[in-house]
């Protein structure tokens, strides 16, 4: 028993000792370099062997590769588009101080088979303010491809009330854009209503039902054919297109050459590409003031728009 302090008497500075390291040692600093690789994307979908996409006779999407999951029974499908409306616009355009004001009629054709529900106009430069009338509103100014500020104007998809509806036939007043972009060319695209009593529009079933199965390349090929601008009617109508600053000659000539582009000017076609390669402004409104008088409407009104350009260059 006697042994006992003597083992705890040696125990101690060991226990010191082990403890007491000397001093501390520097630290050391570590340099750490981040290096990135490529982003490698993952791999594209690839079709089904029996993927297969396009318009029937009706004008509608049809699309086959798709199959019941519950018994892998072949399904052809069929998503009705919104095409089916025949717009015509009616542009009035007046200066207002520093800016242009458009206003528009908006009618829908008797031989349409759906009702215009909504509508966007690609405006280049900043829109100021839109009108419209009484049942209509204004959805929202898109900018996300700038300089273009897409402008869009409908009604409530459960709406009711058929008053200034733009049925087959009918048409509206009260539609303005202000903008301070000068007249050209711009595109306007219409939507139709998928049913014809105003009733609410729900998801299409066969994208969303859980017994449907398709490859993801055949889904994603669907969506991106019913998006807005892929299931859509579109016009050209006279907007908010030449934003002030630049060389109006050129400007003009551009407006020149997309017109040449288009069925509705196809009858001065052969004018309208010798005014683009024309390097007078002189003779540019020259021939625009012939084609001008020798046509009507809304070519007329364009081809005298861009005579007034020219004027002011």
């Amino acid at each position: 028993m006697r042994a006992a302090p003597v083992v705890l008497f040696l125990l101690a500075p060991l226990v010191f000792l082990a403890a007491w390291q000397g001093p501390p040692a520097a630290k050391k600093r570590i340099a750490v370099k981040t290096r990135v690789g490529p982003v490698i994307p993952p791999p594209a979908p690839q079709p089904g062997p029996n993927d297969r996409l396009w318009i029937d006779a009706d004008g509608n999407l049809a699309a086959r590769g798709a199959t019941t999951k519950s018994d892998q029974r072949a399904l052809d499908l069929s998503f009705r588009r919104r095409v089916h409306v025949l717009p015509v616009v009616t542009a009035t355009i007046r200066k207002v101080e520093d800016a242009y004001e458009y206003n528009y009629t908006v009618a829908n054709q008797p031989d349409a088979q759906q009702w215009i529900h909504l509508f966007w106009v690609d405006a280049l430069g900043p829109v100021e303010t839109v009108q419209t009338p009484e049942y209509w509103s204004l959805v929202g100014i898109n900018q996300d491809k700038p300089p273009i500020s897409r402008a869009f104007i409908g009604r409530h998809a459960t709406d009711s009330d058929v008053r200034e509806r733009l049925v087959p036939g009918a048409s509206a007043t009260g539609f303005s854009i202000v903008s301070k972009s000068l007249p050209g060319l711009v595109a306007a695209h219409f939507s139709g209503h998928l049913d014809p009593d105003g009733n609410a529009e729900f998801a299409n079933p066969a994208l969303d039902t859980g017994d449907v199965k398709m490859s993801d390349w055949l889904r994603n090929e669907i969506l991106e054919r019913l998006n807005l601008d892929n299931n859509s009617a579109q016009v050209y109508i006279l907007g908010p297109k030449i934003i002030p600053g630049g060389d109006l000659f050129t400007a003009v000539r551009n407006e020149l050459a997309l017109a040449a582009r288009l069925h509705d000017f196809s009858p001065e076609k052969e004018q309208l590409l010798t005014m683009t390669m024309a390097d007078s402004p002189d003779q540019v409104r020259t021939l625009l003031a012939e084609v001008a008088a020798k046509s009507s409407g809304f070519r007329s009104q364009f081809y005298r728009l861009m005579e007034s350009h020219l004027l002011a260059h």
